[in-house]
């Protein structure tokens, strides 16, 4: 699996099994929150294949594979 995270908050804003899937639920899930609530910049990276994708948020930042070859994708999203 995939997460969209945000570095800067050290948060997961998606997963998926692609880079397009993990940047579509990040989309999803930031319309569900507050309007003053920006993504910023994400990257996607893998994440450990013990991680319990039913959490969300911070709960899986532990989880996030950050030291990978994947960490150079860069999106802007606002």
């Amino acid at each position: 699996m995939i997460a969209a995270i945000s570095d800067e908050h050290q948060v997961v804003w998606g997963i998926g099994r692609t880079e397009a899937e993990a940047v579509s639920d990040a989309n999803k899930e930031a319309a569900k929150k507050s309007r003053c609530i920006k993504m910023g910049k994400l990257r996607c990276v893998p994440l450990k294949k013990n991680a319990p994708v039913e959490f969300d948020g911070a709960s899986l930042w532990p989880y996030c594979e950050l030291d990978t070859a994947n960490q150079t994708t860069q999106l802007d999203l606002i």
